[in-house]
């Protein structure tokens, strides 16, 4: 093996110190072998740290979940903007689909898709989508 010197102006003050490239190859291997500890390590907390949030809204979800039974099996929740016929409409559509008797517990709108400008920029992209017909060519 060649050692491996160093020739810069700033080296030439110092001692003399020869590098083999075993000594070069040891010095990559074991910083390598530390980043690759840390990011094992980040990585392992990371992990927990996710699990602990899913666990903590869980069992968040979990509590507001109870009180929230008791008032759908009082009254169902509809917002105020929507006629009762709407809502009789889709319990008729549901139970015909379902063959069975259905009871709707909660009727939302749906919320605001965004602007006028992301709406069109919407449309724009799916319009530029064009399925070819006639099979693969």
């Amino acid at each position: 093996m060649t050692p491996v010197a160093s020739t810069s102006a700033a080296a030439a003050s110092l001692p003399a110190e020869v590098w083999t490239w075993g000594a070069v190859a040891e010095l990559i291997l074991s910083g390598l072998a530390v980043v690759m500890g840390v990011l094992l390590l980040l990585s392992a907390l990371t992990a927990l740290m996710g699990r602990f949030f899913v666990a903590l809204e869980a069992r968040r979800a979990a509590q507001t979940a109870a009180p929230q039974k008791t008032a759908a099996a009082s009254a169902p929740e509809t917002d105020e903007a929507l006629p009762q016929g709407l809502i009789a409409v889709l319990a008729a559509a549901a139970a015909e689909i379902l063959n069975e008797d259905v009871r709707i517990v909660r009727v939302r709108r749906r919320p605001d898709i965004g602007s006028g400008w992301a709406v069109q920029g919407r449309m724009s992209i799916h319009s530029s989508h064009q399925l070819r017909q006639g099979g693969p060519h």
